[in-house]
């Protein structure tokens, strides 16, 4: 998955210590604000820096403030993708049948010795709970797909299911580049071996032109 460009550069040995640490507390560690809301926005974090500490900072380095303090709590977003095929594995071991599936890439910089660095592509899951639980709803499922905000472009991809008591039922999940009739293809084909395998399904959606041409293509049927 390709990078989203920074708002401002990584390299920030140019701002002095006491100007970094507007997110942290007395001790160097993320506050409490930023622990129990990471997705606060930075003029709120300027304005209760003002407030605390009685200086006003600008928004590049409340923003890079911000961004220490959530690598700190929560780790990088580098991390955060390594860890996805670890908290898949967990969660086949306490939920057996849950179903992952990987589509990965690799590469490898010219004259360099090292192994092939794989690199996340498309990430499929199903919890089997989820599974299990479609065959008492109706055949009726909605899929949709909204993109991912933060470092690194994507989309997710989710279907839903209505219970017979009118709640929003999840069914499966995935992580793709962007809504491509390739994308939806593939999600589609997982869907149906493992999800919803019945015949005459009935299917709600936006009707975009990609999502269209993957569920009248063969390998989908």
């Amino acid at each position: 998955m390709a990078t989203e460009e920074p708002i401002i550069r990584d390299n920030v040995s140019d701002f002095s210590d006491d100007e970094q640490q507007h997110d942290f507390d007395e001790h160097g560690e993320p506050s409490n604000q930023m622990k129990t809301d990471p997705g606060i926005e930075i003029k709120s974090l300027i304005a209760d820096m003002h407030q605390r500490f009685g200086n006003t900072v600008s928004y590049k380095k409340a923003w890079i403030a911000k961004q220490k303090a959530l690598e700190m709590t929560f780790g990088s977003w580098e991390q955060s993708y390594s860890y996805l095929p670890i908290w898949f594995t967990t969660a086949q071991h306490f939920i057996p049948s849950t179903i992952v599936k990987y589509k990965t890439l690799s590469s490898m910089e010219e004259g360099d010795d090292d192994p092939p660095r794989v690199i996340l592509n498309h990430v499929f899951w199903a919890f089997n709970p989820c599974i299990e639980g479609f065959k008492y709803c109706k055949p009726l499922v909605q899929v949709d797909g909204t993109f991912l905000t933060g470092k690194y472009h994507g989309t997710l991809l989710i279907v839903i299911e209505q219970d017979g008591s009118r709640n929003n039922f999840p069914l499966a999940f995935a992580i793709v580049e962007s809504e491509t009739k390739e994308a939806w293809m593939w999600f589609l084909h997982y869907l149906q071996r493992y999800v919803t395998p019945q015949p005459n399904l009935c299917i709600i959606s936006d009707r975009g032109t990609d999502l269209l041409a993957a569920l009248q293509s063969e390998r989908v049927g």
